[in-house]
């Protein structure tokens, strides 16, 4: 039978699962790491509007604090002007103005635009009749607080109200001015975030102050243009602005102030907010990464081991059956022979059997120390028969070095011999028969046409069998060797001790390797337990025992119930570990008399000599407890038996005695299992 040299990598049934299971665990981490970053970006920014809102409340407050001041020294002095007219500067301090400190010069114009008097500070004008404000409440006639630009380096507002008699007519203007500073330097201590700005506006659109003056960056007019027509539409609210030329984006929130011509703003920047999202979306795009490494590594490890498991089951499958065969095989090798040519023979065609290949031969080494064709399989029966020389030829390098020679491809190999017949062989394995270092001869076996390769559980299985053969080998030449030596002794009296401490050399080999063999015949491979045969050997040996000096003996069959769910559950490597625990566990509660074998699949029989079928049942219920109580430390399961027990009968064969207690054992199942039922 030819057998595949390496097991194909076919897809585990739970490789799909896995990786399925690792595709929605990479889509469930990015997707909750947009979201993450999304509902972030939303925070940030609508914390950010919420402090600008605050802001520009408390600006708004602290603006309409520092004009209504000035608005209250303005009135003071209009309604003091007669009598203070013609008094020196200091007798203002008589008008409780408490608020000087916003105002840096405070004077009266009289209907001409002539500065009649100057109150408070150094007011450097003497004619004010071309300025906006005075020509404002000339022509409106209002008496209402009036704000004109700021001019100048020093950048100073004016402040203005007109003055009018009982009759309406107008008498002139008190006017003050103030820097532009006093009106964004209080809150600007307040220390905004980045790049916001503070801005207070004319009704006329005008920018009346600003802060950082920089930060407007020549936006002033468009700036002023949307406050006023959003201030006319909403008295406060937010409005968004952008600047394009420096790649800022602000949210103003602004405020009309009361009795006041005038808005006040405090500009967001949205950009920055932006800014800082984006290092926390690298931080955990940098987190989502390393997150898909891990689950792509743990899911090709997991791929990987179970595609291991996988081939180490086909592994031992086919190992247990060549094992299986090199037992039969290696039966043959320890039949008794008188011939070397049969043995030759047998070797030669078990080697090709054990391989599945369809040529073969078997040479020894003949006295001229050269190779010798003896008997030969496939197309080498029809090559003629030849002497092969050391070295000559792959057989020849093998008689050389004396270890195995796998060719892959014969066509290939420089010293492959001339004959045209050799032309149709690929692959060839070739195998010395050495026996205590000395050379016996080789076996070779060979592919046709198509390259044949071999795994290594081949290749040992083989060795181990050419390791035998040669042991066989050299006791059929030794025996022969000696009955020529004997024949030859009844002429010539030779001695004969040499001869005999060869055989006995031999024997002892044969005796080892019988020994070995026998082991090997007669122990389960998984489980360490013997196994049938022997079990039968050692059942007739206790049934004469128990004949001769009527002592009791009895049988436990064993079941293991429902072991198929869990190798369908659990998987047959799983339920091979099961197998051996259970083993284990009943040869720590046997007596040292007692012995335990593999019935078949999951059923074990103990053999209980000097047991009657009560302290069988005894034992058995003792064994039933010991499975029950504790569980498997393979993922600590529960097992169950069920045992059926029958004791020897004077009048019981082999087979009725086993049908006694294999009707027991289908009682104690058929009954609801884990029990002992007694027969």
């Amino acid at each position: 039978m030819k057998q595949k040299s390496s097991w194909a990598g076919q897809p585990s049934a739970l490789e799909w699962p896995i990786l399925f299971l690792s595709f929605c665990m990479l889509l469930l981490l990015w997707s909750s790491t947009w979201h993450r970053i999304s509902i972030e970006e939303q925070i940030e920014k609508r914390d950010a509007i919420r402090a600008g809102a605050t802001y520009s409340r408390a600006f708004a407050d602290h603006v309409q604090h520092t004009v209504r001041q000035i608005d209250n020294s303005l009135k003071l002095v209009r309604q003091n002007h007669n009598r203070l007219q013609g008094q020196p500067d200091a007798s203002v301090m008589q008008l409780d103005l408490l608020y000087q400190g916003f105002v840096s010069s405070l004077a009266v114009a009289d209907e001409t635009g002539r500065v009649t008097a100057s109150y408070l500070g150094l007011e450097r004008r003497t004619f004010v009749g071309a300025e906006n404000f005075f020509r404002y409440h000339q022509q409106q006639r209002s008496d209402g607080l009036y704000s004109e630009p700021p001019v100048g380096e020093e950048r100073q507002l004016t402040w203005s109200r007109g003055i009018y008699d009982r009759d309406g007519n107008f008498r002139g203007v008190v006017f003050a001015t103030s820097p532009a500073q006093e009106l964004t330097d209080f809150l600007w201590e307040m220390e905004l975030e980045g790049d916001s700005v503070l801005v207070v506006v004319g009704l006329d659109g005008v920018l009346r102050a600003s802060e950082p003056v920089e930060a407007v960056g020549g936006k002033q007019d468009a700036i002023g243009k949307l406050l006023v027509q959003q201030a006319a539409i909403q008295p406060f609210a937010q409005v968004g602005f952008a600047q394009e030329n420096q790649g800022l984006e602000r949210v103003f929130h602004y405020h009309s102030l009361e009795k006041y011509p005038l808005i006040v703003a405090v500009g967001v920047d949205v950009q920055q907010i932006k800014a800082a999202m984006n290092e926390r979306k690298h931080f955990y795009r940098v987190v989502a990464v390393g997150g898909s490494i891990f689950i792509s590594v743990v899911c090709a490890w997991l791929v990987r081991r179970l595609r291991k498991e996988d081939r180490l089951k086909r592994q031992v499958e086919d190992f247990a059956r060549q094992i299986a065969s090199l037992q039969m095989i290696t039966g043959h090798l320890v039949q008794d022979r008188e011939e070397v040519g049969d043995l030759l023979k047998t070797i030669i065609t078990d080697a090709v059997q054990l391989m599945g290949a369809p040529d073969g031969y078997i040479s020894v080494v003949n006295e001229s120390n050269k190779l010798e064709v003896k008997y030969a399989i496939g197309f080498y029966s029809e090559l003629p028969r030849r002497e092969i020389e050391r070295g000559e030829g792959a057989s020849g390098e093998v008689l050389v070095f004396g270890k195995m020679l796998h060719v892959p491809d014969y066509q290939k190999l420089p010293c492959k011999l001339p004959d045209p017949e050799m032309s149709q062989v690929s692959t060839m394995l070739l195998y010395p028969l050495n026996s205590g270092g000395r050379m016996l001869g080789i076996f070779g076996i060979s592919w046709r046409n198509e390259q044949f390769v071999p795994n290594e559980e081949q290749l040992g299985l083989l060795e181990q069998y050419a390791f035998l053969a040669a042991i066989a080998l050299e006791k059929v030449q030794v025996k022969v060797r000696l009955r020529e030596e004997l024949q030859r002794s009844e002429e010539q009296q030779i001695d004969l001790q040499m001869a005999w401490r060869m055989l006995e050399e031999s024997n002892r080999k044969l005796r080892l390797a019988n020994e070995h063999l026998e082991e090997v015949a007669l122990t389960d491979r998984l489980t360490g337990a013997w196994n049938r045969r022997k079990f039968e050997e050692t059942a007739e040996q206790e049934m004469l025992r128990s004949q001769r000096y009527r002592e009791a003996v009895s049988i436990l069959l064993i079941d293991i119930d429902f072991f198929k769910q869990i190798n369908d559950e659990h998987g047959h490597l799983l339920g091979d570990q099961v197998l051996v625990e259970v083993v284990d566990r009943i040869q720590q509660n046997l007596r040292v008399v007692d012995s335990i074998y593999r019935w078949g699949g999951e059923e074990f029989a103990v053999l209980l000599p000097c047991s009657t079928g009560e302290a069988a049942v005894a034992a058995a219920e003792k064994l039933r407890r010991e499975m029950t109580n504790k569980p498997m430390s393979s993922l600590q399961l529960i097992l169950t038996v069920s045992i059926g027990v029958a004791e020897f009968m004077s009048e019981d064969t082999l087979e009725s005695w086993l049908k006694r207690a294999d009707d027991a054992l289908y009682q104690a199942k058929k009954s609801g299992r884990n029990k002992v039922v007694l027969f």
